[in-house]
């Protein structure tokens, strides 16, 4: 691999806009595939169970063959435990991860109107011992918070349209795996249980 593939990787995974548009272009959806395939062959980091401070810190989504839906609603991306009508406009996708604690949060943040919040999905991760890029993950909780430092929740709930007695956090259990199939210093390459790819970099 040379630098140009993984540059040119991330240059047209932001032209997909964290993957909303992935279904808008198939060359370079085709042309994703490629790099990120010639990229994970000279991972750096082969066996990033042992490296787990290099995916410490939040880090943000490039690209995602998932099949993204700018507008969408609470219910959707809570897997079904958060009020069903609340609209809201998804604008970046972040995750953050913690190697000490095994905290493996992906946060969706959003518009609702005026008023800003994030979804975030709390997780834990257990490197898989018989696979050193596999990461097992459990999901255990979902919620709805204001987002910024002069959002209030009453503000979000408002924008949300949803009642004092509706709750805007659930538990959650289910679990999954990832593996890691590229990790340096500023990018990361997942590929889920579904087959999915994602591409992220560290956020600043």
């Amino acid at each position: 691999m040379t630098t140009n593939a993984k540059a040119e990787l991330l240059a047209l995974s932001a032209t997909t806009d964290a993957g909303f548009e992935s279904g808008k272009d198939a060359d370079i959806i085709a042309r994703i595939k490629t790099l990120a395939a010639e990229v994970e062959a000279t991972n750096p980091t082969p066996d990033p169970s042992a490296h787990l401070a290099k995916m410490n810190g939040r880090w943000k989504l490039l690209y995602s063959s998932f099949g993204l839906e700018r507008d969408t609603n609470l219910r959707r991306i809570s897997f079904g435990t958060l009020p069903r009508d609340a609209k809201i406009r998804v604008s970046e996708i972040f995750q953050q991860v913690d190697a000490a604690t095994g905290q493996y949060d992906n946060q969706v943040e959003f518009t609702a109107g005026d008023a800003a919040g994030v979804h975030i999905t709390r997780g834990q991760f257990t490197p898989d011992a018989a696979d050193k890029k596999r990461l097992s993950i459990t999901f255990t909780a979902n919620a709805a918070l204001p987002r910024g430092t002069t959002a209030t929740a009453e503000q979000l709930r408002a924008a949300l349209d949803v009642g004092s007695d509706d709750k805007l956090e659930a538990p959650l259990k289910f679990t999954g795996w990832s593996d890691v199939t590229y990790l340096d210093e500023n990018t990361r390459l997942m590929r889920g249980n579904a087959g999915n790819l994602y591409v992220l970099v560290r956020a600043s």
